[in-house]
């Protein structure tokens, strides 16, 4: 099932990446950060990027497949391959960023 394609590579990226802000945060306050200034930090920078990436993605999938380029099930096919594909690469930066082991694997 293609939506379960996607929704792993999803878990999958979004390991790596907690992985990386919990290193990026232990980081900055052993540096002498504040606590409520790191979390305040993180916070409203996941949280801009994902909306300000969901609002194009939404917009631009509803206008094409409402002019008939593709229907929703291509779009949802697509998606888990662009999914897979951007899992991949973020594991592997985590990985490399961290020196984590070739075998070392998120799920």
């Amino acid at each position: 099932m293609t939506s379960a394609r996607y929704l792993a590579a999803a878990h999958r990226m979004q390991s790596a990446e907690a992985l990386r802000i919990v290193r990026r945060i232990q980081d900055d306050l052993a540096a002498g950060v504040s606590p409520v200034d790191v979390a305040a930090r993180t916070a409203k920078h996941l949280r801009v990027g994902i909306n300000s990436n969901a609002a194009s993605q939404e917009g631009l999938a509803r206008l094409l497949i409402e002019k008939g380029v593709f229907t929703l099930e291509e779009y949802t096919a697509a998606m888990a391959v662009a999914m897979e594909r951007e899992s991949d690469a973020r594991v592997a930066e985590v990985k490399k960023e961290l020196g984590l082991p070739d075998g070392f694997r998120f799920v």
